[in-house]
Formats: structure tokens, C-alpha cells, sequence
């Protein structure tokens, strides 16, 4: 069971989220990996159709990193099944070990 610190922690943290996608030298990369973290924190609360917006904007940002990993196991738990396998597809293509990373993490496909 989620003990309530923690998921406040994890509110915190997305609200904190817009600082880092204010406009700065380097945009591209720091925005994008600030949108992945708070993608992978509104997945973990379970606003998965905020986690998919998310995940959409960091990949228009970076199409090289194993985000669509993390988008597939959103869009898996809105049951969009076809989207789900064709980004786990893409990220195998990516990263062929990101399933077994991300099962540390708590996160299978």
C-alpha cells in the first residue's frame, strides 16, 4: 500500500515541474527530460491521460531515448493495446535491455 507522504511528495514534485520547462540555454534536452520525469510521476499516480500528454511532448523533443517504453505501459492502462506494443516495440529498437532496466524500477511491460 502507497503511504499518503509519498504521493504528496509526488504532487509536489509535478507542480514543481513547470519551473524546469521555463525557456533557458539548452532548452530541448532539460525540457524534455523534465517532461519525462513528470510523465513518469503522474504514471505513478495514476493520471495516466497527463502522463501520455507528457510523454507525447518529450518525444517531439528527443525521439532517441526509451520514452516510448514508459508511454506504452500509459497508453496500456488506458487500453490502448495496439499504441502499448508499438511503443514497447520502439523501445526495444532504442534500447534492447530497457525492459529489464525498467523492471527495477517497478515498471514491466
Amino acid at each position: 500500500m502507497e503511504q499518503p507522504v509519498l504521493r504528496a511528495r509526488d504532487h509536489e514534485q509535478a507542480r514543481a515541474c513547470p519551473r524546469g520547462l521555463q525557456p533557458g540555454p539548452a532548452d530541448a534536452p532539460r525540457i524534455r527530460q523534465c517532461l519525462d520525469s513528470r510523465a513518469l510521476i503522474y504514471l505513478k499516480l495514476d493520471e495516466t491521460a497527463r502522463a501520455i500528454a507528457d510523454y507525447d511532448a518529450a518525444l517531439r523533443l528527443d525521439r532517441a531515448r526509451p520514452i516510448p517504453l514508459r508511454r506504452g505501459l500509459a497508453r496500456r492502462r488506458l487500453g490502448d493495446l495496439a499504441g502499448a506494443e508499438a511503443d514497447l516495440a520502439a523501445a526495444i529498437v532504442l534500447a534492447p535491455r530497457v525492459a529489464e532496466e525498467y523492471s527495477t524500477y517497478g515498471l514491466r511491460p
